[in-house]
């Protein structure tokens, strides 16, 4: 028989390298949450508004998994909805992009343990989908950019309908595969 520690001796120990601690993945948290309230601040905010988004970006950095995240990407929602003004303004696309970073990199940080270290290749898949988000958002921005504001003809309208119906019934296909 075989003791388990001689087979534990002789198993490969695979180095992975020196990592980051884990409470680095919350400095991305800060920083965003922090820039889109101060794009917010230059608006013309009250002070008090101002004050109480930063303290939401801390408690979003600190306390990723709890609801402090959601609440700091609804406030600047609600208070970007409400000033009014292009929809489409570099400070609107800002917000969308860097309210999107503190979503992603909160739902990372709150699976992490404080303590652990992080190795930046276990980062690669989640900076990939970041990116990918990122490019169909920009995407889309640059897509509604073109959108005519007037009044659409009846053949526009048409096939936009038409377009959206094949969407749903090719969605529905492919969700019908999965069984």
């Amino acid at each position: 028989m075989t003791n388990p520690t001689e087979i534990a001796n002789q198993a490969q120990i695979t180095e992975l390298g020196r990592g980051w601690p884990a409470r680095t993945l919350r400095l991305p948290i800060l920083a965003a949450g922090l820039s889109a309230v101060a794009i917010q601040a230059t608006s013309g905010l009250p002070t008090v508004i101002v004050v109480i988004l930063c303290g939401l970006a801390v408690l979003a950095a600190a306390l990723p998994a709890s609801p402090a995240p959601a609440l700091l990407i609804g406030a600047v929602a609600v208070i970007t909805a409400t000033l009014g003004g292009d929809p489409l303004r570099p400070a609107v696309l800002a917000c969308v992009l860097l309210l999107y970073l503190v979503h992603a990199a909160a739902g990372i940080a709150a699976l992490v343990p404080p303590g652990a270290v992080v190795h930046l290749r276990a980062l690669r898949r989640p900076a990939r989908r970041f990116g990918l988000v990122t490019m169909v958002v920009v995407a889309a921005i640059g897509l509604a950019e073109t959108v005519p504001t007037s009044r659409n003809g009846t053949l526009v309208e048409s096939a936009a309908l038409v377009g959206t119906t094949a969407l749903v019934l090719l969605v529905v296909r492919l969700a019908g595969r999965g069984r």
